[in-house]
């Protein structure tokens, strides 16, 4: 099973989210086949230079935010890659450790995942100022595209629930100056 999931394709998937993630960092993350069947899982990751020079493991070779970016590329490329009932994409404070650039990145990212390939995310997030950004980046652009946003206040002993269905709207500046281009 693993040498099913844990191929080329995985890798080269992979490869390319990571660098969406940060396409200045110079290795990408790859997992190394398990080469014989055995009963215990033997799983090794290393770095590939873009020329395939391999080197050390991430953990090694990356920098702490890269690293994160590393583990949810991966979460992202096997869900892509695995054969699913349910799809979902369920993110618990994926942004926390991460720069703006980055944070803008896994937007990108997200969005596609959720309107090209028509998958449902759900994001976790503590901070508001992180929720307001990632509700604006992920905000329906087209009539088929939704966004729920569920704020989740506590405070004496209760929880206050908020709901907002973001629908999109067409901006009808935006729409007139379509017209003036034509």
């Amino acid at each position: 099973m693993i040498n099913e999931v844990f191929d080329q394709s995985l890798n080269t998937l992979w490869a390319q989210l990571f660098s969406r993630f940060a396409p200045t960092e110079r290795f990408v993350p790859k997992f190394v086949k398990q080469t014989k069947a055995t009963r215990t899982v033997d799983v090794r990751l290393e770095t590939q230079l873009p020329d395939g020079t391999t080197s050390g493991a991430p953990g090694a070779m990356l920098s702490y935010g890269n690293t994160n970016s590393a583990a949810l590329s991966l979460c992202m490329a096997v869900h892509l890659s695995a054969p699913t009932t349910l799809a979902w994409l369920i993110f618990d404070d994926p942004v926390q450790p991460m720069d703006d650039i980055h944070i803008a990145n896994f937007a990108a990212i997200v969005r596609q995942l959720a309107f090209t390939h028509g998958r449902q995310v759900v994001i976790a997030i503590h901070e508001p100022e992180l929720f307001e950004y990632l509700s604006l980046e992920l905000a329906p652009s087209r009539p088929d595209q939704t966004l729920v946003k569920v704020v989740l206040e506590r405070g004496a002993g209760a929880t206050q629930v908020a709901v907002d269905r973001v629908e999109h709207h067409r901006e009808q500046q935006l729409a007139g100056s379509e017209r003036r281009t034509q």
